[in-house]
């Protein structure tokens, strides 16, 4: 059994004959009549009785359409697909974001390309503990959104924009005066950040740790706007992007800190792979991308 066989029975079914089902296929009616019948004598079973020129399909021949009805919309919708990817005009996108301010940043902007681009497949995957450089590489993922770079000769890394880190903390706090603050000032805190691992986490291997210092309390959160208003409410201080504060409901209620003696600066990337470099939608999404930049 072929996909012949699968639109051969559907267009007997939607013609009634073999004459007009053989000229909606371009076939002879000769060519389906022998085509059929000798799937029934493979299978040992009759696929249709004829009366006078019409036909009517029998048991056999009503399973063999339902698995027709079901297969061949399937087949014709990636087929078409398949022709717009040959033309540039359809794919994947399933992008990864290894951070959660990045996805709050993302998700705005992505309307504008999915307006553009509505033959393209978008979806995101956000996993803060996504091993995206094996998913790249294997096909799992398409891009990965990431203030960190993953070196590797098959991956293109192209530079969204960059952004400064500071604490947020209380109006209230004793740190809200301060110019800047120092890894012994967090020493004292409850220090809240994303549910990240702590080798990814700034304010551990950036400020803590050369210091050989710990917070005094170390809480997770997984909500940009739930940790603000825990800094607002005096409940902790958080390191945080800049610009991901100043749009937050509780900036009034906040105070940023840079950390003493240089600027925590970061580079936020769109990781492809490099044979993807060249997609006309890809280069369509960096350009929406670029538009939206803080």
């Amino acid at each position: 059994m072929d996909i012949a066989h699968l639109r051969i029975i559907h267009a007997l079914h939607q013609h009634q004959t073999q004459g007009l089902a053989a000229a909606a296929l371009h076939l002879t009616q000769s060519a389906l009549s022998h085509r059929m019948k000798a799937l029934e004598h493979e299978l040992g079973i009759a696929f249709w009785n004829k009366q006078g020129q019409r036909l009517s399909l029998t048991p056999a021949g009503q399973e063999l359409l339902r698995l027709a009805q079901r297969v061949l919309p399937e087949l014709d919708v990636t087929h078409q697909r398949l022709k717009l990817m040959a033309d540039g005009k359809a794919g994947r996108l399933h992008i990864a974001v290894e951070c959660l301010p990045c996805a709050q940043w993302l998700n705005p902007a992505l309307p504008y390309f999915m307006r553009d681009w509505p033959d393209i497949d978008v979806d995101v995957v956000s996993q803060y503990r996504f091993s995206a450089l094996p998913a790249l590489l294997d096909y799992r993922i398409d891009a990965c959104l990431t203030p960190d770079q993953m070196p590797h000769g098959d991956l293109h890394h192209e530079p969204l924009f960059s952004y400064r880190l500071c604490l947020a903390v209380g109006k209230q706090h004793r740190l809200a005066t301060w110019q800047t603050f120092t890894a012994v000032d967090l020493a004292e805190e409850t220090l809240l950040t994303y549910p990240v691992e702590r080798q990814r986490l700034d304010v551990f291997t950036q400020i803590l740790q050369p210091a050989s210092l710990e917070p005094r309390h170390h809480k997770t959160v997984g909500d940009t706007e739930l940790m603000l208003g825990m800094v607002a409410s005096q409940r902790g201080v958080a390191l945080i992007p800049e610009w991901l504060a100043e749009r937050s409901h509780y900036k009034p209620d906040i105070c940023l800190l840079p950390p003493a003696g240089r600027a925590l600066d970061k580079q936020l990337y769109l990781v492809i792979r490099q044979e993807d470099r060249n997609l006309v939608w890809m280069n369509s999404l960096l350009a929406v991308l670029e538009k939206h930049t803080v």
